[in-house]
């Protein structure tokens, strides 16, 4: 019999004597030092001279009233107490089940919090309270966020874990990504808070092969969490070969797939990779140009071939006449645009028909400029209606105009229109192409120096329709007071 086994049996029987007596048990903690762990720690209320209740070796204490109405039965206490392995303080389990309550947890989320995690058997109320408030005040989730994240991540509770995790999250907040967008990730997938050991392993690979840098690396997570899931030898090391060596991609495109796309990652090759890589071949593109869509749409590897590829180089033909050959390279030569929706191409061909074009002209521009059946219908109608109402340019001259649909309404249209509204110039007389193709360094040096940078910080203020009035105000004096 151990000198250890034999101390505790004193103490057993001290802890008896001290419950008929109410005298402190001076003992127990004598004990805990000597044996060195944290679990046998009385807590507050055993240092208020509560007994804790404990258990000799291969023994199980008697489950808890307050634990039993949770709906916890003997066969879970007992797997849970031999997990745990420790004793503790019954008072600090009901403090710590009534915080957990007035924090919102029901009783269901309190049971899976007690055979998840040993934060309700071995912390102190306040040690649990200051977990659950750094979430609401470092990460400035919601008390109703909180209680789904321990709910869905009961472990989080845990100290080896809580302290791994806050050090894990402050990456984050180091490389300037908004505390919002954390936490988000971690509302909506809390499970990535158990994912924190793999994140300087798998960057420091993804960096020493492919330059991937921190920042991007973070994003991608923030983007898609499961990323930290991925092992490294059996999930991204095959895909890297395979898209280095077998489709010989470039870095700069295999970079740009992860950092669009690090659901990559979790994608089987065989299964899902090669059949779309088959499927290229099969409608006509050679080695070269299945590279150049794959690089330029990744997201072509993940959706059905049938609906995003084959039905719109169909829709092409039929709608807008394109021969075969032509349906084919508008894929090569714009890969962006199949990800959008026939909806959107339907739209904006739409647009363009109601704006002035005939169908003749309309397949023409469409040949030379595919691209612009990605972009949305809405926006295309505000900018010509923009061109047309405030500019004064006729149907004619805007429609010519192919990069003018191309540049940010507010950001850049309405911007550099306002500007020379301010300094007195005709907005309706000078070329689309010398107001809007210029750089912002160009079309700066038209100006004093910082007046630029003084009008930019006031526009960023104002609502659309401050900005739409302030335009025809200047531009046109008295008639839109």
């Amino acid at each position: 019999m151990s000198v250890l086994y034999r101390l505790k049996r004193a103490c057993q029987a001290m802890v008896r004597a001290s419950r008929e007596k109410d005298a402190p048990l001076e003992g127990w903690g004598l004990y805990c030092r000597l044996v060195n762990t944290r679990s046998c720690s009385m807590g507050d209320s055993a240092r208020a001279g509560r007994p804790p209740q404990t258990s000799a070796p291969g023994e199980i204490p008697e489950i808890p009233e307050c634990i039993r109405l949770l709906g916890v039965s003997r066969e879970q206490w007992r797997e849970r107490c031999k997990v745990w392995g420790g004793g503790f303080d019954l008072g600090d389990v009901q403090e710590n089940l009534e915080l957990l309550e007035k924090w919102g947890l029901t009783s269901k989320g309190r049971k899976r919090v007690v055979l998840s995690s040993s934060a309700v058997l071995s912390d102190s109320k306040r040690a649990l309270e200051r977990k659950l408030e750094w979430l609401e005040e470092v990460l400035g989730l919601s008390r109703r966020e909180v209680v789904k994240v321990v709910r869905t991540f009961p472990r989080y509770l845990q100290d080896s874990t809580y302290q791994r995790i806050t050090n894990f999250l402050s990456d984050f907040s180091d490389e300037n990504h908004y505390r919002d967008d954390v936490a988000r990730m971690v509302v909506d997938t809390p499970k990535v808070l158990g994912l924190h050991r793999n994140f300087d392993e798998l960057f420091g690979y993804c960096n020493r092969r492919f330059g991937y840098t921190k920042a991007q690396f973070m994003a991608g997570v923030m983007k898609h969490p499961p990323l930290l899931k991925c092992d490294i030898r059996g999930s991204i090391e095959p895909k890297l070969d395979y898209f280095e060596k077998e489709l010989r991609l470039t870095t700069a495109q295999i970079l740009s797939i992860l950092v669009t796309h690090p659901e990559t990652f979790e994608v089987p090759v065989k299964e899902d990779i090669q059949p779309q890589i088959d499927n290229f071949f099969r409608i006509g593109l050679d080695w070269e140009s299945a590279r150049r869509v794959i690089g330029g749409a990744p997201l072509l590897l993940f959706r059905d071939f049938e609906e995003t590829v084959e039905r719109k180089i169909m829709w092409l033909e039929d709608r807008l006449n394109f021969r075969r050959y032509t349906a084919i390279q508008a894929l090569v030569k714009h890969p962006r645009i199949f990800p959008s929706s026939l909806h959107t191409w339907e739209g904006t061909c739409d647009f363009f028909l109601w704006a002035g074009m005939n169908k003749i002209e309309l397949r023409h521009f469409m040949r030379r400029c595919p691209k612009f059946l990605a972009h949305k219908p809405e926006s295309l109608k505000a900018k010509y209606k923009f061109a047309r109402e405030v500019l004064q340019r006729d149907w004619r001259e805007i429609l010519r105009s192919n990069r003018f649909f191309s540049y940010s309404l507010e950001d850049r249209i309405m911007f550099r229109t306002a500007l020379m509204a301010r300094k007195g110039k005709d907005i309706t007389r000078p070329s689309f192409r010398d107001v809007f193709d210029p750089s912002n360094v160009t079309f700066g040096s038209r100006f004093r120096p910082g007046e630029v940078e003084a009008f930019s910080q006031t526009w960023q203020t104002m609502s659309f329709g401050e900005k739409l009035h302030s335009i025809k105000a200047n531009a046109y004096p008295g008639q839109w007071e």
